[in-house]
């Protein structure tokens, strides 16, 4: 059973919109000016959509799709990976961000090669592309995936569009479009949660009576 046609146009909605963000904040709001400006945004963005950006960027498709099979197999165990995320995010915001706010270093990286040296910096940088590109490809597979099996795309076309879209608001409008764009999809995706748990309580209920 596939999707309708509004299920389409709101992910056609969706995507063009992100593109969209993109678009606007490379070539009308900003034009990109500076160096600054496109990785850090100046350091002018607020708390809430980059914290919501963050949120959006640790649950991913993958997690949606993944996590309930894990507890559901495995039960309360997947609770000692929660823990652990919890005191790893204190210990980072404790120690390790103020002192590369202290530093003023945009990244890790450059605190690296200043600690250290230019070659640790790019063994370090060089591990973390080749992480970031195989974790990319499961986080893409994942609801390319789900999207195939529901519409009956091509997964090929579906991986393809969607790593063209955020390519293409990644690259045109900086690190404001990213934050930007993971807002609309948080807001996105845990309006579906609320939907699904929505209609599963009273379809719970219909089938109780």
């Amino acid at each position: 059973m596939y999707l309708g046609w509004i299920d389409y146009a709101i992910l056609g909605v969706l995507l063009s919109f992100s593109a969209g963000i993109g678009i606007y904040q490379g070539c009308i709001r900003s034009k990109q000016l500076s160096a600054s400006e496109f990785l850090v945004a100046d350091g002018q963005m607020t708390v809430l959509p980059t914290a919501i950006s963050l949120l959006a960027g640790a649950r991913s498709a993958v997690s949606l799709l993944g996590v309930p099979v894990e507890f559901y197999l495995y039960g309360t165990m997947g609770l000692y990976g929660i823990f652990a995320s919890l005191m790893a995010t204190y210990i980072t915001t404790k120690v390790f961000l103020p002192k590369l706010r202290q530093t003023g270093d945009v990244s890790i990286y450059s605190y690296l090669e200043r600690r250290f040296s230019l070659s640790v910096r790019i063994m370090v940088t060089c591990t973390y592309i080749l992480g970031t590109i195989l974790y990319m490809g499961v986080i893409l597979y994942g609801p390319s995936l789900a999207l195939s099996q529901m519409t009956g795309l091509n997964i090929w076309l579906a991986a393809g569009s969607c790593g063209l879209v955020c390519t293409i608001y990644t690259s045109i409008g900086g690190i404001k479009a990213v934050i930007w764009t993971d807002v609309v999809q948080a807001v996105m995706m845990y309006l579906g949660l609320i939907v699904s748990i929505v209609f599963g309580m009273y379809q719970l209920f219909r089938y109780l009576k």
